[in-house]
């Protein structure tokens, strides 16, 4: 049974549905403005000098158009009350016909125009930063992200598909937009490899469900990755606390008869119940627009001496 496991999870999800750091060059950061995923024109780049982005996209996501005077090979961006004036290569530019110095000039980027992230904090006085940790940018109001969750609720089908383009194994959406988009064995932004699920309703994007099983015949190395993962969320969750996770399949009687012949051995009650299917590690945070649900447990709780611990971790909209 053990190979049918992994599609076995995948069904799971649908009908729940249906019911590194980045090196020198063009780097895969998602971008946000504002708390929302934007799918810009071209990818970020990381240079030793700092991070870059496509100056179109950006501006364009803040309101501003975008024009060039072939005259001066000046560029412009206006929105209200706001003109910005600037030359590729050139460490000064204008905003309002106020010259200011800049702390890193424009680049020309496989034909691209690229402004450093301190561009915009000089220009527009808004915050854009290059979170390490979760390996994002973020511009103006930052969005609740993880190294996971890189995305925003409210996104449709065919943005999500542009921003995995290459990736997706399978996908459908039906005449009312639901709709779920699928890819598996790929490498996430911390270098873990896993699937994803994309669940849509009514359009947009309503769900999303990562699966871990790179280690289902060896219960330490998936508890370890799971605890791992479930302190990194309590630190951007609950403030750090620790949450009791036990979720048992079973009838207190059952659990009794666990905490007997386990007594004083809770490593082996834990693992037992684990890959008997009478429990699961199931923890669950919220926030004010999303609640994230981290858990382990064994798919193939009925050939015990076959088991396939899962961890999964999912995102729903309230």
């Amino acid at each position: 049974m053990k190979k049918f496991v992994p599609l076995l999870l995948a069904l799971i999800l649908f009908v729940s549905w249906a019911l590194p750091a980045a090196a020198t060059g063009k780097a895969d950061l998602p971008l946000f403005i504002n708390g929302q995923r934007i799918i810009a024109e071209s990818r970020p780049v990381v240079d030793k000098m700092g991070v870059y982005v496509p100056y179109k996209s950006v501006f364009g996501a803040l309101g501003y158009t975008a024009s060039y005077s072939a005259k001066g090979k000046m560029y412009m961006l206006k929105s209200a009350g706001v003109t910005i004036k600037f030359t590729v290569g050139s460490k000064f530019v204008f905003v309002n016909e106020k010259k200011k110095k800049l702390t890193l000039s424009p680049k020309m980027i496989g034909g691209t125009v690229y402004v450093p992230l301190s561009f915009i904090t000089d220009t527009i006085k808004i915050a854009a930063v290059y979170d390490k940790l979760n390996q994002v940018i973020q511009i103006g109001k930052p969005a609740v992200v993880d190294r996971y969750f890189q995305v925003s609720f409210g996104m449709t089908y065919n943005q999500v598909k542009k921003m995995e383009k290459g990736k997706l194994l399978e996908g459908s959406q039906d005449k009312n937009g639901d709709a779920y988009l699928m890819y598996d064995d790929v490498t996430l932004s911390n270098g873990i490899k896993g699937g994803m699920n994309y669940i849509f309703k009514r359009g947009t994007l309503s769900e999303v469900d990562f699966l871990f099983d790179h280690h289902p015949d060896d219960y330490d190395a998936a508890l370890s990755a799971y605890k791992k993962d479930k302190v990194y969320l309590e630190k951007i969750y609950n403030k750090g606390a620790v949450t009791p996770d036990f979720l048992w399949n079973s009838d207190e009687d059952v659990q009794a008869q666990y905490a007997t012949k386990y007594a004083n051995r809770p490593y082996d009650l834990q693992k037992t119940a684990i890959t008997t299917g009478d429990l699961d590690l199931n923890v669950t945070y919220t926030t004010a627009s999303f609640s994230v649900t981290a858990s382990l447990m064994n798919l193939n709780a009925d050939e015990v001496d076959d088991p396939y611990y899962t961890e999964t971790i999912m995102y729903v909209k309230k």
